[in-house]
């Protein structure tokens, strides 16, 4: 009996953990398919997979084969579409949320630089300045700068750095 009851809890325990990593992958599995560019094409449909079957192939329009791409660096990328679309073959509901995710960053980010621009701080160019903010020390001093001049940027600056994206 104290067997069966050995195997029976290694049994609960194998399927808790497989059932852990399996919830826990999915924003990470996201991440992981987005890479350094997100690609627009012709029809405004957003892809995350440039070898995307429904990027490749647009097929066509008014007797006009359809084809082309706009590649966006994701460190700058911000949804500019009222009717933002994302294509139903290459971007699942985790891709999507991340996509989200990685323009209300950007904008977060572009909204500081602006802000220290206009109130005349010495910046370097925006590209630097995203740089600058990944590192810790630098970051903080942003974020006392930001404080300094008013502006709301959160309570903590483990709170901005996540509000920045780190």
């Amino acid at each position: 009996m104290i067997m069966r009851d050995n195997k029976f809890i290694q049994s609960v325990i194998v399927l808790s953990v497989i059932a852990v990593i399996l919830t826990a992958c999915g924003d990470k599995e996201a991440q992981d398919k987005i890479g350094k560019y997100i690609y627009k094409d012709v029809q405004d449909i957003y892809h995350i997979d440039s070898n995307c079957s429904s990027l490749l192939h647009q097929g066509k329009y008014k007797g006009e084969e359809l084809y082309g791409k706009e590649m966006m660096d994701t460190s700058k990328f911000i949804i500019a579409d009222k009717e933002f679309r994302v294509c139903a073959n290459c971007v699942g509901d985790d891709e999507y949320d991340h996509i989200l995710r990685i323009s209300h960053r950007n904008e977060n980010r572009r909204w500081l630089y602006n802000w220290f621009v206009r109130e005349n701080y010495d910046m370097e160019n925006f590209d630097d300045f995203i740089i600058n903010l990944s590192d810790t020390e630098k970051r903080r001093k942003a974020y006392k700068a930001a404080l300094d001049i008013g502006l709301d940027v959160g309570e903590t600056f483990e709170e901005f750095s996540e509000i920045m994206g780190f």
